[in-house]
């Protein structure tokens, strides 16, 4: 039941960060490069999922390996994460980006600075 569970958390974490990729589509306006990340990450978990249902089957063919499905998960950790922590950059860029825009547009614009 364990191996479920790891592999359960796992696949989770994958559906998570297609969904964090997708949002930074529309965060960074790269639809294409953010699409094809988000879909190669859903895909990903799809394959877990399938994985995750032999286990609860019982029809997993070969023994469960705990050191390579424990990999697997701190990938899928590292990877949600990663994704997670890059959105606030992107979602500043874009902020920072606009006020420019404006003050382009109108010369006399002051910009204040925020800490």
């Amino acid at each position: 039941m364990l191996g479920a569970t790891i592999v359960g958390i796992s696949t989770l974490l994958q559906f998570a960060a297609a969904f964090v990729a997708l949002r930074l589509m529309h965060i960074t306006g790269k639809s294409i490069s953010w699409g094809l990340i988000s879909l190669a990450i859903f895909l990903m978990a799809i394959r877990r999922s399938a994985t995750l249902l032999k286990i609860m089957q019982g029809q997993q063919a070969q023994p469960f390996d705990f050191s390579i499905e424990l990999i697997a998960l701190l990938i899928s950790i590292l990877m949600f994460a990663g994704l997670i922590l890059i959105s606030p950059l992107f979602k500043s860029m874009n902020i920072n980006m606009a006020m420019l825009k404006k003050t382009r547009q109108d010369p006399g614009l002051r910009v204040v600075e925020h800490a």
